[in-house]
Protein backbone atom coordinates (compact mmCIF):
# COMPACT_ATOMS: atom_id res chain seq x y z
CA UNK A 1 0.00 0.00 0.00
CA UNK A 2 3.03 2.70 0.18
CA UNK A 3 3.91 2.08 -3.03
CA UNK A 4 0.21 2.75 -3.95
CA UNK A 5 0.54 5.77 -1.58
CA UNK A 6 3.68 7.31 -3.02
CA UNK A 7 1.76 6.90 -6.51
CA UNK A 8 -0.72 9.28 -5.87
CA UNK A 9 2.23 12.24 -5.74
CA UNK A 10 4.11 10.60 -8.92
CA UNK A 11 5.03 12.95 -11.47
CA UNK A 12 3.38 12.71 -14.83
CA UNK A 13 6.15 11.60 -16.58
CA UNK A 14 7.20 8.64 -14.05
CA UNK A 15 3.49 7.84 -14.15
CA UNK A 16 3.73 6.67 -17.29
CA UNK A 17 6.14 4.61 -17.11
CA UNK A 18 5.16 2.89 -14.02
CA UNK A 19 1.80 2.72 -15.87
CA UNK A 20 3.29 0.31 -18.59
CA UNK A 21 5.21 -1.96 -15.69
CA UNK A 22 1.54 -2.24 -14.03
CA UNK A 23 0.22 -3.93 -17.50
CA UNK A 24 2.97 -5.62 -19.23
CA UNK A 25 4.46 -6.57 -16.16
CA UNK A 26 2.01 -9.21 -15.06
CA UNK A 27 0.89 -9.74 -18.35
CA UNK A 28 4.87 -11.49 -19.11
CA UNK A 29 5.48 -12.71 -15.46
CA UNK A 30 2.14 -14.91 -16.14
CA UNK A 31 3.09 -16.11 -19.39
CA UNK A 32 6.56 -17.07 -18.48
CA UNK A 33 5.11 -18.89 -15.43
CA UNK A 34 3.03 -20.69 -17.65
CA UNK A 35 4.97 -21.86 -20.61
CA UNK A 36 7.81 -22.95 -17.88
CA UNK A 37 4.76 -25.21 -16.34
CA UNK A 38 3.85 -26.51 -19.38
CA UNK A 39 0.55 -25.23 -19.53
CA UNK A 40 0.58 -23.58 -22.86
CA UNK A 41 -3.41 -23.71 -23.61
CA UNK A 42 -3.50 -21.08 -20.80
CA UNK A 43 -1.17 -18.81 -22.44
CA UNK A 44 -4.43 -16.75 -24.02
CA UNK A 45 -5.20 -15.30 -20.12
CA UNK A 46 -2.11 -14.07 -19.63
CA UNK A 47 -2.90 -10.20 -21.40
CA UNK A 48 -5.43 -10.33 -19.04
CA UNK A 49 -3.92 -9.88 -15.85
CA UNK A 50 -3.36 -5.79 -16.09
CA UNK A 51 -6.40 -5.29 -17.47
CA UNK A 52 -8.92 -2.87 -16.42
CA UNK A 53 -11.14 -4.10 -12.88
CA UNK A 54 -13.83 -6.16 -15.01
CA UNK A 55 -11.82 -7.95 -17.88
CA UNK A 56 -9.03 -8.24 -14.48
CA UNK A 57 -11.38 -9.61 -12.43
CA UNK A 58 -13.02 -12.63 -14.93
CA UNK A 59 -9.05 -13.55 -15.45
CA UNK A 60 -8.52 -13.88 -12.08
CA UNK A 61 -11.68 -15.74 -11.13
CA UNK A 62 -11.54 -18.42 -13.49
CA UNK A 63 -8.25 -19.48 -12.44
CA UNK A 64 -9.53 -19.56 -8.69
CA UNK A 65 -12.78 -21.80 -9.45
CA UNK A 66 -10.34 -23.95 -11.63
CA UNK A 67 -7.29 -24.45 -9.32
CA UNK A 68 -8.23 -24.91 -5.70
CA UNK A 69 -8.51 -28.23 -3.46
CA UNK A 70 -10.21 -27.82 -0.68
CA UNK A 71 -12.57 -25.31 0.72
CA UNK A 72 -9.81 -23.20 2.80
CA UNK A 73 -7.66 -23.45 -0.57
CA UNK A 74 -10.57 -21.62 -2.34
CA UNK A 75 -11.15 -18.91 0.47
CA UNK A 76 -7.50 -18.39 0.66
CA UNK A 77 -7.09 -17.98 -3.29
CA UNK A 78 -9.96 -15.59 -2.95
CA UNK A 79 -9.03 -13.47 -0.68
CA UNK A 80 -5.30 -13.21 -2.33
CA UNK A 81 -6.93 -12.26 -5.34
CA UNK A 82 -9.38 -9.49 -4.52
CA UNK A 83 -6.15 -8.39 -2.39
CA UNK A 84 -3.98 -8.07 -5.46
CA UNK A 85 -6.28 -6.68 -7.53
CA UNK A 86 -7.44 -3.93 -5.33
CA UNK A 87 -4.01 -2.95 -5.42
CA UNK A 88 -3.03 -3.21 -8.55
CA UNK A 89 -6.34 -1.87 -9.49
CA UNK A 90 -5.71 1.30 -7.25
CA UNK A 91 -2.08 1.71 -8.59
CA UNK A 92 -2.93 1.59 -12.27
CA UNK A 93 -6.16 3.96 -11.65
CA UNK A 94 -3.10 6.48 -10.14
CA UNK A 95 -0.76 6.02 -12.22
CA UNK A 96 -3.53 6.51 -15.13
CA UNK A 97 -4.92 9.70 -13.70
CA UNK A 98 -4.80 12.66 -15.86
CA UNK A 99 -2.70 15.34 -15.01
CA UNK A 100 -4.73 17.78 -15.33
CA UNK A 101 -7.13 16.34 -12.87
CA UNK A 102 -6.96 16.56 -9.08
CA UNK A 103 -6.02 12.73 -7.96
CA UNK A 104 -8.41 11.21 -5.55
CA UNK A 105 -7.18 10.41 -2.05
CA UNK A 106 -4.81 6.80 -2.36
CA UNK A 107 -6.90 5.21 0.58
CA UNK A 108 -10.10 6.62 -1.04
CA UNK A 109 -9.18 5.16 -3.81
CA UNK A 110 -8.62 1.72 -2.61
CA UNK A 111 -11.38 1.55 -0.22
CA UNK A 112 -13.33 1.90 -3.53
CA UNK A 113 -11.46 -0.08 -5.69
CA UNK A 114 -11.52 -3.02 -3.29
CA UNK A 115 -15.43 -2.53 -3.36
CA UNK A 116 -15.85 -2.87 -6.64
CA UNK A 117 -13.73 -5.94 -7.31
CA UNK A 118 -15.52 -8.02 -4.67
CA UNK A 119 -18.67 -6.39 -6.46
CA UNK A 120 -17.27 -7.08 -9.87
CA UNK A 121 -15.98 -10.94 -8.77
CA UNK A 122 -19.86 -12.04 -7.61
CA UNK A 123 -21.38 -10.75 -10.26
CA UNK A 124 -19.04 -12.36 -12.52
CA UNK A 125 -19.03 -15.63 -10.42
CA UNK A 126 -21.88 -17.68 -12.30
CA UNK A 127 -20.48 -16.94 -15.56
CA UNK A 128 -16.98 -18.06 -14.69
CA UNK A 129 -18.34 -20.86 -13.37
CA UNK A 130 -20.21 -21.32 -17.12
CA UNK A 131 -16.70 -21.07 -18.68
CA UNK A 132 -15.71 -24.30 -16.10
CA UNK A 133 -18.95 -26.15 -17.77
CA UNK A 134 -17.46 -25.66 -21.43
CA UNK A 135 -14.23 -26.87 -20.22
CA UNK A 136 -15.87 -30.10 -19.34
CA UNK A 137 -18.07 -30.53 -22.14
CA UNK A 138 -16.22 -29.15 -24.71
CA UNK A 139 -19.57 -27.11 -26.00
CA UNK A 140 -19.69 -23.93 -27.75
CA UNK A 141 -22.98 -22.85 -26.42
CA UNK A 142 -21.65 -22.38 -22.93
CA UNK A 143 -18.44 -20.25 -24.17
CA UNK A 144 -20.37 -17.93 -26.24
CA UNK A 145 -23.10 -17.57 -23.38
CA UNK A 146 -20.44 -16.53 -21.17
CA UNK A 147 -18.39 -13.97 -23.19
CA UNK A 148 -21.56 -12.45 -24.35
CA UNK A 149 -22.64 -12.24 -20.51
CA UNK A 150 -19.21 -10.95 -19.41
CA UNK A 151 -18.94 -8.31 -21.90
CA UNK A 152 -22.49 -6.68 -21.15
CA UNK A 153 -21.40 -6.73 -17.10
CA UNK A 154 -17.92 -5.23 -17.96
CA UNK A 155 -19.52 -2.14 -20.36
CA UNK A 156 -21.85 -2.11 -16.83
CA UNK A 157 -18.79 -1.93 -15.01
CA UNK A 158 -16.85 0.45 -16.78
CA UNK A 159 -16.59 3.45 -14.57
CA UNK A 160 -15.31 1.20 -11.68
CA UNK A 161 -13.45 1.51 -9.62
CA UNK A 162 -12.32 5.19 -10.68
CA UNK A 163 -15.20 6.71 -9.13
CA UNK A 164 -17.39 5.67 -5.99
CA UNK A 165 -20.47 5.91 -7.84
CA UNK A 166 -19.63 3.29 -10.11
CA UNK A 167 -22.37 1.30 -9.54
CA UNK A 168 -24.77 3.59 -10.84
CA UNK A 169 -25.48 6.07 -14.18
CA UNK A 170 -24.69 5.57 -17.10
CA UNK A 171 -20.75 5.21 -18.30
CA UNK A 172 -19.77 7.84 -20.66
CA UNK A 173 -19.48 7.34 -24.58
CA UNK A 174 -15.91 6.94 -24.12
CA UNK A 175 -15.58 4.46 -21.22
CA UNK A 176 -17.92 2.18 -23.04
CA UNK A 177 -15.62 2.51 -26.31
CA UNK A 178 -12.41 1.82 -23.94
CA UNK A 179 -14.31 -1.12 -22.46
CA UNK A 180 -14.53 -2.32 -26.12
CA UNK A 181 -10.94 -1.85 -26.44
CA UNK A 182 -9.71 -3.76 -23.48
CA UNK A 183 -11.86 -6.92 -24.78
CA UNK A 184 -10.52 -6.32 -28.32
CA UNK A 185 -7.03 -6.55 -27.11
CA UNK A 186 -7.36 -9.16 -24.83
CA UNK A 187 -8.53 -11.15 -27.98
CA UNK A 188 -6.09 -10.03 -30.41
CA UNK A 189 -3.58 -11.03 -27.73
CA UNK A 190 -5.16 -14.91 -27.45
CA UNK A 191 -4.93 -15.01 -31.16
CA UNK A 192 -1.01 -13.81 -31.13
CA UNK A 193 0.06 -16.02 -28.34
CA UNK A 194 -2.02 -18.86 -29.65
CA UNK A 195 -0.58 -19.11 -32.84
CA UNK A 196 3.10 -17.97 -31.92
CA UNK A 197 6.54 -20.52 -31.57
CA UNK A 198 6.45 -20.95 -27.46
CA UNK A 199 9.54 -18.75 -27.40
CA UNK A 200 7.47 -15.82 -28.37
CA UNK A 201 4.74 -15.93 -25.89
CA UNK A 202 6.25 -14.29 -23.27
CA UNK A 203 6.86 -10.73 -25.19
CA UNK A 204 4.11 -11.18 -27.51
CA UNK A 205 2.11 -11.23 -23.88
CA UNK A 206 3.68 -8.58 -22.69
CA UNK A 207 3.23 -6.14 -26.10
CA UNK A 208 -0.46 -7.29 -25.25
CA UNK A 209 -0.63 -6.36 -21.55
CA UNK A 210 0.94 -2.82 -22.61
CA UNK A 211 -1.38 -2.36 -24.94
CA UNK A 212 -3.52 -2.23 -21.77
CA UNK A 213 -1.88 1.07 -20.73
CA UNK A 214 -3.41 3.45 -23.14
CA UNK A 215 -6.80 1.41 -22.19
CA UNK A 216 -6.47 2.82 -18.58
CA UNK A 217 -5.68 5.93 -19.31
CA UNK A 218 -8.32 6.56 -21.64
CA UNK A 219 -10.72 4.93 -19.61
CA UNK A 220 -9.60 6.88 -16.19
CA UNK A 221 -9.44 10.40 -18.05
CA UNK A 222 -13.10 9.76 -19.55
CA UNK A 223 -14.61 8.61 -16.26
CA UNK A 224 -12.99 11.12 -14.09
CA UNK A 225 -13.69 14.37 -16.15
CA UNK A 226 -17.47 13.40 -17.59
CA UNK A 227 -20.49 13.27 -15.32
CA UNK A 228 -22.73 10.31 -15.50
CA UNK A 229 -25.83 10.59 -17.38
CA UNK A 230 -29.07 9.38 -15.52
CA UNK A 231 -26.47 9.31 -11.79
CA UNK A 232 -29.70 7.69 -9.98
CA UNK A 233 -29.82 4.77 -12.49
CA UNK A 234 -28.81 1.49 -10.39
CA UNK A 235 -27.55 0.68 -13.46
CA UNK A 236 -25.10 -2.42 -11.69
CA UNK A 237 -27.28 -3.95 -9.97
CA UNK A 238 -29.69 -3.84 -13.10
CA UNK A 239 -27.81 -5.66 -15.74
CA UNK A 240 -26.38 -8.06 -12.89
CA UNK A 241 -30.31 -9.15 -12.32
CA UNK A 242 -30.98 -8.86 -15.76
CA UNK A 243 -28.14 -11.91 -16.60
CA UNK A 244 -29.27 -13.71 -13.90
CA UNK A 245 -32.44 -13.77 -14.95
CA UNK A 246 -31.48 -14.78 -18.70
CA UNK A 247 -29.30 -17.53 -16.96
CA UNK A 248 -32.02 -19.00 -15.35
CA UNK A 249 -34.77 -18.69 -17.65
CA UNK A 250 -31.94 -20.27 -20.49
CA UNK A 251 -33.71 -24.02 -19.97
CA UNK A 252 -36.04 -22.10 -23.05
CA UNK A 253 -32.69 -22.77 -25.25
CA UNK A 254 -31.97 -26.33 -23.38
CA UNK A 255 -35.25 -27.56 -24.68
CA UNK A 256 -35.02 -26.33 -28.14
CA UNK A 257 -31.80 -28.33 -28.35
CA UNK A 258 -33.58 -31.58 -27.13
CA UNK A 259 -36.11 -30.69 -29.82
CA UNK A 260 -33.46 -30.62 -32.47
CA UNK A 261 -31.54 -33.71 -31.16
CA UNK A 262 -34.77 -35.79 -31.37
CA UNK A 263 -34.93 -35.07 -34.85
CA UNK A 264 -33.54 -38.28 -37.23
CA UNK A 265 -30.57 -37.47 -38.96
CA UNK A 266 -31.38 -37.02 -42.91
CA UNK A 267 -30.41 -39.85 -45.28
CA UNK A 268 -27.19 -40.66 -46.63
CA UNK A 269 -28.11 -40.21 -50.10
CA UNK A 270 -25.81 -41.61 -53.10
CA UNK A 271 -25.00 -38.90 -55.26
CA UNK A 272 -23.23 -38.24 -58.56
CA UNK A 273 -23.73 -41.99 -59.28
CA UNK A 274 -21.27 -42.75 -56.26
CA UNK A 275 -20.71 -46.50 -55.79
CA UNK A 276 -22.55 -47.89 -52.32
CA UNK A 277 -19.71 -48.43 -50.01
CA UNK A 278 -19.02 -52.18 -48.88
CA UNK A 279 -19.36 -51.36 -44.89
CA UNK A 280 -22.40 -51.98 -43.15
CA UNK A 281 -23.13 -48.79 -41.24
CA UNK A 282 -24.35 -47.41 -37.42
CA UNK A 283 -24.80 -44.19 -36.50
CA UNK A 284 -24.49 -42.99 -32.61
CA UNK A 285 -26.66 -40.01 -32.13
CA UNK A 286 -25.50 -37.37 -29.51
CA UNK A 287 -26.95 -35.88 -26.40
CA UNK A 288 -31.09 -36.00 -25.69
CA UNK A 289 -31.28 -37.78 -29.25
CA UNK A 290 -34.29 -40.48 -29.32
CA UNK A 291 -35.31 -43.37 -31.46
CA UNK A 292 -38.51 -44.90 -31.97
CA UNK A 293 -37.96 -47.94 -33.60
CA UNK A 294 -38.30 -47.57 -37.15
CA UNK A 295 -35.68 -47.01 -39.76
CA UNK A 296 -33.57 -44.56 -37.96
CA UNK A 297 -33.19 -41.29 -40.32
CA UNK A 298 -35.25 -39.41 -42.28
CA UNK A 299 -36.84 -39.91 -45.65
CA UNK A 300 -35.22 -38.64 -49.30
CA UNK A 301 -37.42 -36.22 -50.07
CA UNK A 302 -36.47 -36.73 -54.03
CA UNK A 303 -36.50 -40.71 -53.54
CA UNK A 304 -33.26 -40.90 -54.55
CA UNK A 305 -31.22 -43.79 -53.48
CA UNK A 306 -29.59 -43.81 -49.73
CA UNK A 307 -27.47 -45.79 -47.62
CA UNK A 308 -29.14 -47.86 -44.91
CA UNK A 309 -27.92 -46.94 -41.68
CA UNK A 310 -28.58 -48.90 -38.16
CA UNK A 311 -29.40 -46.69 -35.49
CA UNK A 312 -27.21 -47.09 -32.29
CA UNK A 313 -29.73 -47.47 -29.46
CA UNK A 314 -28.39 -46.28 -26.15
CA UNK A 315 -30.64 -48.42 -24.79
CA UNK A 316 -29.18 -51.63 -26.25
CA UNK A 317 -30.98 -54.45 -28.66
CA UNK A 318 -33.35 -57.09 -27.88
CA UNK A 319 -32.70 -60.73 -28.68
CA UNK A 320 -33.37 -60.44 -32.23
CA UNK A 321 -30.59 -57.51 -32.20
CA UNK A 322 -32.81 -55.18 -33.23
CA UNK A 323 -31.87 -51.61 -31.72
CA UNK A 324 -34.54 -50.50 -28.55
CA UNK A 325 -36.66 -47.28 -28.74
CA UNK A 326 -34.86 -44.68 -26.02
CA UNK A 327 -36.03 -41.56 -24.95
CA UNK A 328 -33.12 -38.38 -24.10
CA UNK A 329 -32.50 -39.59 -20.81
CA UNK A 330 -30.80 -42.99 -22.01
CA UNK A 331 -27.82 -40.79 -23.30
CA UNK A 332 -27.37 -39.04 -20.03
CA UNK A 333 -25.59 -42.63 -18.53
CA UNK A 334 -22.21 -43.07 -18.39
CA UNK A 335 -19.90 -43.10 -21.66
CA UNK A 336 -18.28 -46.75 -20.53
CA UNK A 337 -22.21 -47.45 -20.70
CA UNK A 338 -22.75 -46.75 -23.75
CA UNK A 339 -19.62 -47.95 -25.08
CA UNK A 340 -20.36 -51.61 -24.33
CA UNK A 341 -23.79 -51.27 -25.52
CA UNK A 342 -22.10 -49.96 -28.64
CA UNK A 343 -19.50 -53.02 -28.86
CA UNK A 344 -22.38 -55.10 -28.54
CA UNK A 345 -24.24 -53.80 -31.56
CA UNK A 346 -21.35 -53.31 -33.45
CA UNK A 347 -20.80 -56.94 -32.92
CA UNK A 348 -24.28 -58.16 -34.26
CA UNK A 349 -23.95 -55.94 -37.01
CA UNK A 350 -21.10 -57.67 -38.14
CA UNK A 351 -22.26 -60.97 -37.69
CA UNK A 352 -25.42 -60.17 -39.35
CA UNK A 353 -24.29 -58.59 -42.40
CA UNK A 354 -21.04 -60.65 -42.73
CA UNK A 355 -19.35 -57.13 -43.70
CA UNK A 356 -17.06 -54.38 -41.90
CA UNK A 357 -18.74 -52.19 -39.73
CA UNK A 358 -18.13 -48.16 -39.96
CA UNK A 359 -19.39 -45.73 -37.17
CA UNK A 360 -20.79 -42.69 -37.35
CA UNK A 361 -20.75 -40.22 -34.67
CA UNK A 362 -22.34 -37.10 -33.96
CA UNK A 363 -21.51 -34.68 -30.83
CA UNK A 364 -21.73 -37.18 -27.82
CA UNK A 365 -21.84 -39.90 -30.50
CA UNK A 366 -17.74 -39.66 -31.18
CA UNK A 367 -16.74 -39.89 -27.63
CA UNK A 368 -19.35 -43.03 -27.68
CA UNK A 369 -17.15 -44.08 -30.71
CA UNK A 370 -13.96 -42.84 -29.17
CA UNK A 371 -14.54 -44.67 -25.90
CA UNK A 372 -15.26 -47.90 -27.58
CA UNK A 373 -12.40 -47.64 -29.75
CA UNK A 374 -10.31 -47.37 -27.23
CA UNK A 375 -11.35 -49.87 -24.84
CA UNK A 376 -12.42 -52.51 -27.34
CA UNK A 377 -10.92 -51.98 -30.99
CA UNK A 378 -11.46 -55.32 -33.23
CA UNK A 379 -11.40 -56.08 -36.79
CA UNK A 380 -15.11 -55.29 -36.50
CA UNK A 381 -14.85 -52.02 -37.23
CA UNK A 382 -13.39 -50.44 -40.16
CA UNK A 383 -13.71 -46.91 -40.36
CA UNK A 384 -14.93 -43.93 -37.86
CA UNK A 385 -16.82 -40.87 -38.91
CA UNK A 386 -16.73 -38.16 -36.29
CA UNK A 387 -19.40 -35.30 -36.51
CA UNK A 388 -19.22 -32.35 -34.74
CA UNK A 389 -16.76 -34.45 -32.07
CA UNK A 390 -16.25 -32.80 -28.80
CA UNK A 391 -12.32 -31.94 -29.24
CA UNK A 392 -10.90 -31.66 -25.68
CA UNK A 393 -13.47 -32.34 -23.09
CA UNK A 394 -12.65 -33.16 -19.63
CA UNK A 395 -9.70 -30.47 -18.84
CA UNK A 396 -10.97 -29.25 -16.05
CA UNK A 397 -12.77 -30.70 -12.65
CA UNK A 398 -14.78 -30.73 -9.91
CA UNK A 399 -15.65 -33.97 -7.40
CA UNK A 400 -19.10 -35.44 -6.85
CA UNK A 401 -21.34 -34.17 -4.18
CA UNK A 402 -20.23 -36.32 -1.81
CA UNK A 403 -16.84 -35.31 -1.46
CA UNK A 404 -14.95 -33.26 0.88
CA UNK A 405 -11.75 -32.08 -1.48
CA UNK A 406 -10.86 -32.31 -4.61
CA UNK A 407 -10.02 -29.61 -7.72
CA UNK A 408 -12.69 -27.17 -8.00
CA UNK A 409 -14.83 -28.31 -5.04
CA UNK A 410 -16.95 -24.95 -5.07
CA UNK A 411 -16.55 -25.29 -8.48
CA UNK A 412 -19.17 -28.03 -8.27
CA UNK A 413 -21.16 -26.70 -5.61
CA UNK A 414 -21.81 -23.47 -8.12
CA UNK A 415 -22.87 -25.30 -11.44
CA UNK A 416 -24.95 -27.59 -9.63
CA UNK A 417 -26.84 -24.60 -7.77
CA UNK A 418 -26.41 -23.00 -11.58
CA UNK A 419 -28.45 -25.94 -13.23
CA UNK A 420 -30.87 -27.03 -10.65
CA UNK A 421 -32.51 -23.37 -11.30
CA UNK A 422 -32.14 -23.89 -15.02
CA UNK A 423 -33.61 -27.14 -14.50
CA UNK A 424 -37.08 -25.56 -12.39
CA UNK A 425 -37.12 -23.33 -15.01
CA UNK A 426 -38.05 -25.88 -17.82
CA UNK A 427 -35.00 -26.74 -18.50
CA UNK A 428 -34.25 -30.63 -20.07
CA UNK A 429 -32.22 -32.91 -17.89
CA UNK A 430 -29.48 -31.43 -18.30
CA UNK A 431 -27.12 -31.84 -14.49
CA UNK A 432 -23.99 -31.13 -13.61
CA UNK A 433 -23.37 -34.50 -11.89
CA UNK A 434 -25.32 -36.94 -14.32
CA UNK A 435 -23.16 -40.26 -15.53
CA UNK A 436 -22.17 -38.62 -18.65
CA UNK A 437 -20.82 -35.75 -17.77
CA UNK A 438 -19.44 -37.60 -14.84
CA UNK A 439 -17.19 -39.61 -16.93
CA UNK A 440 -16.01 -36.79 -18.63
CA UNK A 441 -14.80 -35.14 -15.03
CA UNK A 442 -13.21 -38.54 -13.81
CA UNK A 443 -11.97 -39.73 -17.22
CA UNK A 444 -10.18 -36.91 -18.20
CA UNK A 445 -7.71 -38.56 -18.81
CA UNK A 446 -9.21 -41.07 -21.39
CA UNK A 447 -10.56 -37.99 -23.17
CA UNK A 448 -8.91 -34.92 -23.12
CA UNK A 449 -6.83 -34.34 -26.19
CA UNK A 450 -7.45 -37.49 -27.63
CA UNK A 451 -11.27 -37.63 -29.26
CA UNK A 452 -9.27 -36.70 -32.43
CA UNK A 453 -6.14 -39.01 -32.10
CA UNK A 454 -5.39 -42.17 -34.56
CA UNK A 455 -6.44 -45.68 -33.66
CA UNK A 456 -4.14 -48.54 -35.30
CA UNK A 457 -6.01 -50.29 -38.10
CA UNK A 458 -8.94 -47.78 -38.57
CA UNK A 459 -9.25 -45.45 -41.09
CA UNK A 460 -10.98 -41.91 -39.58
CA UNK A 461 -11.91 -38.64 -40.56
CA UNK A 462 -13.75 -35.47 -38.60
CA UNK A 463 -16.01 -32.79 -39.83
CA UNK A 464 -15.27 -30.22 -36.99
CA UNK A 465 -18.33 -26.79 -37.46
CA UNK A 466 -15.79 -23.74 -37.04
CA UNK A 467 -17.90 -22.23 -34.28
CA UNK A 468 -16.96 -25.35 -32.66
CA UNK A 469 -13.49 -23.83 -32.08
CA UNK A 470 -14.99 -21.31 -29.62
CA UNK A 471 -14.42 -23.69 -26.55
CA UNK A 472 -11.79 -25.68 -28.06
CA UNK A 473 -8.23 -24.31 -26.71
CA UNK A 474 -4.82 -24.45 -28.29
CA UNK A 475 -3.62 -27.57 -28.22
CA UNK A 476 -1.98 -30.49 -30.38
CA UNK A 477 -2.80 -30.87 -33.72
CA UNK A 478 -5.35 -33.07 -34.69
CA UNK A 479 -3.55 -36.56 -35.66
CA UNK A 480 -6.27 -37.35 -38.16
CA UNK A 481 -7.93 -36.05 -41.07
CA UNK A 482 -10.42 -33.44 -40.20
CA UNK A 483 -12.72 -31.15 -42.56
CA UNK A 484 -13.90 -27.30 -41.33
CA UNK A 485 -17.40 -26.63 -42.22
CA UNK A 486 -18.71 -23.33 -41.68
CA UNK A 487 -21.63 -24.56 -39.56
CA UNK A 488 -22.30 -24.68 -35.52
CA UNK A 489 -21.88 -27.04 -33.14
CA UNK A 490 -24.70 -30.49 -33.83
CA UNK A 491 -24.37 -30.26 -37.17
CA UNK A 492 -25.33 -33.40 -39.32
CA UNK A 493 -25.07 -34.62 -42.64
CA UNK A 494 -27.10 -32.84 -44.37
CA UNK A 495 -25.00 -30.88 -46.06
CA UNK A 496 -24.47 -32.39 -50.07
CA UNK A 497 -20.89 -31.42 -49.99
CA UNK A 498 -20.35 -33.32 -46.27
CA UNK A 499 -22.03 -36.27 -47.89
CA UNK A 500 -20.14 -36.47 -50.47
CA UNK A 501 -17.02 -36.38 -48.55
CA UNK A 502 -18.70 -39.19 -46.40
CA UNK A 503 -19.42 -41.73 -49.16
CA UNK A 504 -15.83 -41.08 -50.59
CA UNK A 505 -14.63 -41.46 -47.52
CA UNK A 506 -15.89 -45.04 -46.95
CA UNK A 507 -15.30 -45.78 -50.88
CA UNK A 508 -11.48 -45.43 -50.00
CA UNK A 509 -10.46 -41.57 -51.46
CA UNK A 510 -7.59 -40.47 -49.92
CA UNK A 511 -8.71 -37.83 -47.33
CA UNK A 512 -8.87 -33.97 -48.66
CA UNK A 513 -5.82 -31.64 -47.95
CA UNK A 514 -6.58 -30.22 -44.03
CA UNK A 515 -7.81 -26.33 -44.30
CA UNK A 516 -7.89 -25.73 -41.04
CA UNK A 517 -6.68 -22.11 -40.63
CA UNK A 518 -9.84 -20.45 -39.66
CA UNK A 519 -10.02 -23.12 -37.15
CA UNK A 520 -7.18 -22.49 -35.69
CA UNK A 521 -7.64 -18.45 -35.72
CA UNK A 522 -11.00 -18.36 -33.77
CA UNK A 523 -9.58 -21.49 -31.00
CA UNK A 524 -6.56 -19.13 -30.73
CA UNK A 525 -8.31 -16.12 -30.12
CA UNK A 526 -11.47 -17.54 -28.46
CA UNK A 527 -8.95 -19.48 -25.76
CA UNK A 528 -8.86 -15.63 -24.05
CA UNK A 529 -12.51 -15.78 -22.83
CA UNK A 530 -12.35 -19.91 -21.83
CA UNK A 531 -11.80 -21.55 -18.31
CA UNK A 532 -7.59 -22.78 -17.93
CA UNK A 533 -7.19 -26.39 -18.07
CA UNK A 534 -6.12 -27.92 -14.48
CA UNK A 535 -2.56 -29.89 -14.99
CA UNK A 536 -2.98 -33.09 -15.56
CA UNK A 537 -0.70 -34.78 -13.07
CA UNK A 538 -2.19 -32.46 -10.32
CA UNK A 539 -5.67 -34.10 -10.32
CA UNK A 540 -5.73 -37.95 -8.51
CA UNK A 541 -9.02 -38.25 -10.28
CA UNK A 542 -6.85 -38.78 -13.29
CA UNK A 543 -4.55 -41.70 -14.18
CA UNK A 544 -1.18 -39.90 -15.09
CA UNK A 545 -0.96 -39.24 -18.58
CA UNK A 546 0.90 -41.12 -20.90
CA UNK A 547 4.12 -39.76 -22.59
CA UNK A 548 3.78 -38.54 -26.37
CA UNK A 549 3.79 -41.09 -28.88
CA UNK A 550 4.22 -37.87 -31.48
CA UNK A 551 4.59 -34.53 -29.79
CA UNK A 552 2.50 -32.07 -30.94
CA UNK A 553 0.01 -34.28 -32.15
CA UNK A 554 -1.45 -37.22 -30.34
CA UNK A 555 -0.24 -38.83 -26.82
CA UNK A 556 0.12 -42.56 -27.00
CA UNK A 557 -2.89 -45.09 -26.04
CA UNK A 558 -3.41 -45.43 -22.51
CA UNK A 559 -3.21 -48.71 -20.75
CA UNK A 560 -6.37 -51.08 -20.00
Amino acid sequence: MGIVLRLGAARPGAAAGVLLALTAGPAAAEAALLLWAGNRAALALAPQAGAPVPVGVFHDLRWVLVYHDSWTTFALALLGAVALRTVLGTATVLAAWPPETPRPCPRRLAGTTLIATAVSLAALAPWAAVTVAAGVTALSWFSVGATIAVLALALALARAPVTGTWWRGLPPPAALAWTVAAFVVATLGALAVGLSPGWAAVPLAAVAGAANAPIWRGLVRAVARTRPRAPRLPLVPAVVLLLLLALAGSGALARSGSRNAARPPPALVLRDGAPAPGQALVYVGGYDSTYDGGIGYAPDPAARPVLPVTRFSYAGIDERGRPLPYGPASTHQSLERSADLLARQVADVRRRTGRPVAVLGHSEGTLVVRAYLERRPTPEVQGAILLSPLPQPGRVHYPPPHANGGWGLATGWLLRGIFSVIQSNGGTGISSDQPFVRSLLDGGDRYRDRVLCPVPGIRMIAFLPVLDAIADPPGPEPGIPVVVVPERHAMDYGRASVQRRIVAFLNGAPPPAPRTGSYRAVRAAAAAWQAPSLAPGLNPAWRDPPAPADPGRCPARPGP
